[in-house]
């Protein structure tokens, strides 16, 4: 049975959650961070919780892909990237482009991968498009080449990435067969058309209670929310729960000169709040996008002596054992440049012989491989250049990048190539150019944790995981309007959106509609003493910002 609950505030959870069974019935959340802090209270409460008791939307959609269709594989986007590249080379001519337009595609393929996947998706789009002939123009050819790419990554490949299992699910019917756990459903704004669909068609066998957000300004967001709409009219029974009462809260709007003034302000206030004997678990520190921040912060953060929930990790970009080996790759690939040579060559014993002052004077610049031989002792080191010719199996690369490997440290090298082996077989094959960029993609993202955070320090989190009954004294941080709008890589138009909602059915991820600024919103009116709402006007590279519209309300009103 499917029924929807309309939640005001997030307050009203709290009885939900009371009346909650964990050993009988799975909490569906958005991520990870929510999930971690109802394991908790359950093992307070309980004493023990099962796996399925608290699932992120994620990992359940994994679950069912997996009993559905055991034979594809779930990959990481950098691996999907590396094989679309592959196939627009290998197809360039049938699609008009080829991997230099891999960005686009790949864009194209994330957002219509509900109309790709669907059975009967392209046709009804074939059919929309006669309607729309200036939409047409301007991006058919594009759906067409990510449906040719996206049908080759799945039936030829048979991968999938995890923004696509979803849609990709459309296709089967028995989805209810495979899953017998009662849901609760609190995905607040991070729900689509497809995703709604999936939790009625599983609802005919389980039952599936739906927390609704359901805010006096939804109408504001009223294409965000249709999902909820849609469940409502086919849910048997929609409850009512008594209206919540308003807390008092403080409310301060600050306006910074930039992102540095907003951290420093940020720890200032932290200190002080310690000071007055609040306790640092009770704290929150929230941005759109924290990593952008967690840096410098960690760093102020670090001299006050003030812990933080949030690990301290580093890129494995930065360890200079994982810079020299990518360095040596690429010179030994003919992908030469001065920076890369002047890494893989200051660590041979060879160059002791030359200065380095001559070393800059001969290879400043450089064009192509023969400009290794302006110098003897250079030329000798890297005269051997690798075979690139021909398809490598992933084994086959491995075992040629690993010769190149010359540091004690194995630990990080383990790390990066087991993301490597997760995601590709032995018998994926590609050639040397995008084995490298796969690989440097990995070192690029893969962190390692060099310390692990403090469980009752200061919560430090984004936007989009920062709901907490725990958090009385916020800080919101970069409350700008780049920040909280998603940017459109696509040719679709706000008008284009809301025609194929309306013509078709389909739904599609509106970027001018921001599930960054719905959180926001919602976060504001959750329970707490005191928030405070910051804005800075250039980021920490100097370029200006512009405020968010929630941002200027509220310096209106205050």
């Amino acid at each position: 049975m499917l029924q929807v609950i309309p939640i005001e505030s997030r307050s009203q959870i709290s009885e939900i959650f009371a009346n909650y069974n964990p050993r009988s019935q799975s909490w569906l959340v958005s991520d990870l961070r929510t999930k971690f802090e109802l394991q908790q209270k359950i093992l307070s409460r309980e004493g023990q919780y099962v796996d399925e008791s608290v699932l992120r939307a994620s990992d359940l959609w994994k679950i069912l892909l997996k009993r559905l269709d055991p034979g594809i594989r779930l990959v990481s986007d950098p691996f999907a990237r590396s094989l679309l590249r592959a196939i627009m080379d290998e197809n360039a001519e049938v699609l008009g482009v080829n991997s230099s337009a891999e960005d686009t595609v790949f864009s194209y393929i994330d957002q219509m991968a509900a109309v790709i996947f669907h059975p009967e998706g392209t046709q009804r789009l074939e059919e929309w498009f006669e309607s729309h002939p200036e939409s047409m123009n301007r991006w058919k050819d594009w759906y067409l080449r990510a449906r040719f790419c996206a049908l080759k990554l799945l039936h030829e490949h048979r991968v999938i990435t995890a923004d696509w299992i979803t849609s990709y699910l459309q296709n089967f019917n028995e989805l209810e067969r495979v899953w017998d756990i009662p849901l609760i459903v609190d995905l607040s704004g991070e729900i689509s058309r497809v995703e709604a669909e999936i939790l009625r068609i599983l609802s005919r066998t389980v039952d599936v209670i739906v927390l609704e957000p359901h805010p006096s300004w939804r109408k504001d967001f009223h294409f965000l929310l249709k999902p909820y709409e849609d469940l409502r009219t086919q849910s048997q029974k929609v409850l009512s729960l008594p209206s919540p009462q308003k807390v008092e809260k403080q409310i301060e709007v600050l306006r910074f000169s930039g992102m540095l003034a907003e951290i420093k302000h940020s720890v200032g206030q932290i200190r002080q709040w310690l000071n007055q004997g609040y306790l640092a678990e009770n704290i929150a520190v929230i941005a759109p996008d924290i990593e952008i921040y967690w840096p410098v912060l960690q760093a102020y953060l670090e001299e006050e002596g003030i812990p933080a929930q949030k690990d301290i990790t580093h890129k494995a970009q930065s360890l200079p054992s994982v810079t020299r080996w990518l360095a040596l790759l690429r010179s030994k690939s003919g992908r030469l440049s001065s920076s890369d040579l002047e890494i893989s060559f200051f660590d041979k014993e060879e160059s002791q012989q030359l200065r380095y002052e001559e070393f800059r004077a001969l290879f400043k610049s450089l064009y192509v491989n023969e400009d290794l031989a302006r110098n003897d002792i250079v030329y000798k080191v890297f005269h051997e250049q690798l075979d690139l010719s021909g398809l490598l199996s992933r084994d086959e690369f491995v075992a040629k990048a690993l010769i190149y490997w010359n540091s004690d440290e194995t630990e990080i090298v383990q790390i990066v190539l087991r993301e490597l082996l997760q995601n590709a077989t032995n018998a994926t094959k590609l050639i040397w150019k995008e084995w490298l960029s796969y690989l440097e993609t990995i070192v690029a993202a893969k962190e390692y944790t060099l310390e692990k955070g403090s469980p009752r320090g200061v919560m430090v989190t984004k936007l989009m995981s920062a709901h907490s009954e725990k958090a009385q004294y916020r800080l919101f941080l970069g409350l700008t309007d780049e920040s909280l709008r998603s940017r459109n890589k696509t040719q679709l138009s706000g008008q284009d959106y809301f025609e194929l909602a309306k013509d078709i059915g389909f739904y599609l991820d509106n970027p001018d509609q921001s599930d960054l600024e719905f959180e926001l919103r919602l976060l504001a009116e959750a329970d707490s003493l005191k928030d405070i709402y910051c804005f800075g006007a250039t980021d920490l590279g100097g370029t200006l910002c512009s405020p968010s519209t929630f941002w200027m309300s509220l310096h209106g009103d205050h």
